[in-house]
């Protein structure tokens, strides 16, 4: 288990973005484990919503591993849980209400395996 507090910067824009018309095309191709898609096309794209995200904050990590093995040669982890969460202080932007962003990761790592070359 661990707790980071640190300073941190992000870098960003969010944009939100309208196409008319949207097309697909194609043939269904595979993308990833188990997912297909095909191609869109997008015509006359209209910006909807624009903001620049860069800050500078405060930042929070944390870390749970449920069980870990650590050997000389390889290391097995099975539930790792990781988070962190950037509470901005400082922005370049004026105060925007139409989006209330989070800044913030999570990811679980059901299992790892990790090998010493």
């Amino acid at each position: 288990m661990g707790l980071g507090l640190g300073l941190s910067y992000t870098y960003g824009e969010y944009k939100v973005n309208a196409c008319d018309p949207c097309t697909v095309r194609g043939t269904l191709q595979p993308v990833g484990f188990g997912s297909s898609s095909r191609e869109g096309v997008c015509l006359k794209k209209t910006n909807l919503y624009s903001k620049h995200l860069s800050n500078f904050g405060g930042g929070i990590a944390g870390l749970l591993k449920l069980c870990s093995y650590i050997g000389d040669t390889f290391e097995f982890n099975f539930i790792e849980f990781d988070a962190y969460l950037n509470k901005p202080m400082l922005t370049g932007d004026a105060v925007d209400d139409v989006f209330e962003v989070e800044y913030s990761t999570t990811y679980l790592n059901v299992f790892s395996l990790y090998a010493r070359l």
